[in-house]
C-alpha cells in the first residue's frame, strides 16, 4: 500500500487568507477528498490525518498528521502542494 496526498493551495491576497482543497490516493485510487477549505501551514496535513482515520487507514486515534502517522505505521507516503488559481484549487477537492 501506498499514500499520496496531493494538496492545492490558493491565497486571496486582497484579504491575506490561505485556503487550500486536496485528494488522498490509495494505490492510484481515490480514497478520501477535502474540499475548498480556509487554513494555512500543515494544516492540510492534518485534515488529511482526520480523512485517512475516517476511510480506515490511519489507526492512531491520537495522530495529528497524516505524513508523521503513515511514517509511524510503516507505510509509504508521498505528499506533494502547488500554489494555484483559486478556480483550480476548488475543483481539486470536488
Amino acid at each position: 500500500m501506498c499514500i499520496h496526498i496531493s494538496v492545492k493551495r490558493w491565497r486571496d491576497k486582497v484579504n491575506g487568507n490561505s485556503y487550500f482543497s486536496g485528494l488522498i490516493f490509495r494505490d492510484g485510487v481515490i480514497v478520501a477528498k477535502m474540499p475548498f477549505q480556509y487554513g494555512y501551514g500543515s494544516h492540510p496535513d492534518a485534515v488529511a490525518c482526520v480523512a485517512l482515520r475516517d476511510a480506515g487507514i490511519v489507526t492512531n486515534p491520537r495522530a495529528c498528521y497524516a505524513t508523521s502517522a503513515l511514517e509511524d505505521m510503516g507505510i509509504p507516503c508521498t505528499y506533494d502542494e502547488a500554489w494555484t488559481t483559486k478556480r483550480e484549487c476548488k475543483a481539486h477537492g470536488l
